[in-house]
């Protein structure tokens, strides 16, 4: 009798964990294609994307000749790439790049965590080494992209002529409330579980 329950019970816990890898899968396709969109721009059309926007400033100076600027303000300005030096070309597609690589170790991180709580192995050691693993990951997904970014915007900015208060501003900086609360999130549930496995090491140490 008990092993036919351990089998069931062990054919509902993988039923139930089964969930999580489609959605990890779908997870780690969004993920990966909104950094990569960049880069598979550039190579079907030979354009970059810039994350920059004359929202707020007048604009006065001629816009160069291969450089889309939007009329309304829009924060994407779309600059052919042979317009850009190599320097700037590199440091705007390889944070596109770095950013898919670390959100894709992020979600499988995060999906790892995921299953080991499922198990029920909310405080355990392991439970914990994960997420710090999937914090110190979804820190970098989100700030080391952003530092190459706007290096890469920055120069494009001044290759095409822009300057003072006509030039167009990264829009890369406004993310910045958003990276703050996530990392905050992130800490506050990381000492969530760090104060419940030490709570649980008491208890067991009374019993």
């Amino acid at each position: 009798m008990n092993a036919r329950q351990n089998s069931a019970g062990t054919d509902r816990e993988a039923k139930e964990l089964g969930y999580l890898w489609p959605l990890g899968i779908v997870a780690a396709g969004l993920v990966v294609l909104k950094p990569l969109e960049n880069v598979i721009g550039y190579f079907v059309d030979g354009s970059v994307r810039v994350n920059a926007s004359f929202e707020g400033t007048s604009v006065s100076l001629p816009t160069p000749v291969g450089a889309d600027v939007p009329l309304d303000g829009a924060s994407t300005i779309l600059v052919a790439g042979d317009l850009l030096p190599t320097g700037a070309l590199v440091l705007l597609l390889i944070g596109q790049i770095i950013g898919a690589v670390l959100s894709l170790a992020a979600v499988w991180m995060l999906l790892l965590f995921a299953r080991n709580l499922a198990k029920g192995d909310f405080f355990g050691r392991k439970s914990i080494r994960l997420l710090d693993w999937s914090s110190g990951l979804v820190v970098a997904s989100l700030a080391a992209p952003g530092f190459f970014e706007l290096l890469g915007t920055n120069w494009t900015i001044a290759k095409l002529g822009w300057s003072g208060s006509d030039a167009p501003e990264p829009t890369i900086l406004d993310q910045t409330w958003t990276f703050l609360l996530i990392l905050v999130i992130l800490l506050v549930v990381n000492l969530i579980m760090r104060r419940g496995a030490r709570l649980e090491q008491d208890q067991e140490g009374l019993v």
